[in-house]
């Protein structure tokens, strides 16, 4: 049996990686195209299971709780990702936001872009001139949003696995849209200012 060429194409979400795969496979009828799977929303046009297999986070989570618990992860692409970040770390860039931007979509790595700037508008609004102040509120505060987020994911991936995650699916009760969304937003952006003032004060 002949072994095949694996052609990884990666970027940042939308940055025209379906449109070059589309120009690959129409001027090459060889090649095959690898359907992965994803938890953002499909696009206009997109189909499942031919474009991407969209999943939900609680879905994406519990294949990769069974795929360790059974041991059928890809590990050759595991350790490549790796050796990569050795590599990065050789040449003295930090691989940690190299890894995120890689992975997260545009739209959530634009989020992260955000909470930097909210981090250093607090921070000159304290009148803190350091580049790291060690625990201060407001980085409490949000430790303790990632912190619950990593534990409601966990529930909610063992919630998938037992299968009970359709009846306590509230998504299509309570929806708020972009709005909704702006004024979380908004919220989370006063309590950080807040805590990092209450913090700067005491």
């Amino acid at each position: 049996m002949s072994k095949g060429l694996l052609i990884v194409i990666s970027g940042p979400s939308g940055t025209g990686k379906g449109t070059v795969c589309g120009e690959l496979l129409s001027k090459t009828p060889e090649l095959a195209y690898s359907i992965s799977a994803t938890t953002r929303q499909p696009r206009d046009g997109e189909v499942d299971g031919k474009n991407y297999y969209f999943l939900t986070k609680e879905q994406f989570e519990k294949m990769i709780v069974e795929g360790v618990m059974n041991g059928n992860l890809p590990w050759p692409l595991i350790f490549i990702g790796v050796f990569i970040a050795v590599v990065i770390e050789i040449m003295g860039m930090p691989v940690l936001p190299v890894a995120i931007g890689l992975y997260l979509p545009l739209e959530l790595s634009s989020t992260i872009m955000i909470g930097g700037l909210i981090r250093w508008i607090a921070d000159r609004l304290a009148g803190n001139k350091e580049q790291d102040n060690g625990a201060g509120g407001g980085i409490l505060f949000c430790s303790g949003m990632i912190a619950g987020e990593g534990i409601v994911g966990i529930l909610l991936a063992i919630l998938a696995v037992l299968g009970v995650t359709d009846a306590l699916d509230m998504s299509s009760a309570v929806n708020g849209g972009i709005i909704g969304s702006l004024l979380v937003l908004a919220v989370m952006v006063g309590c950080v200012f807040w805590f990092s003032r209450k913090a700067k004060k005491s």
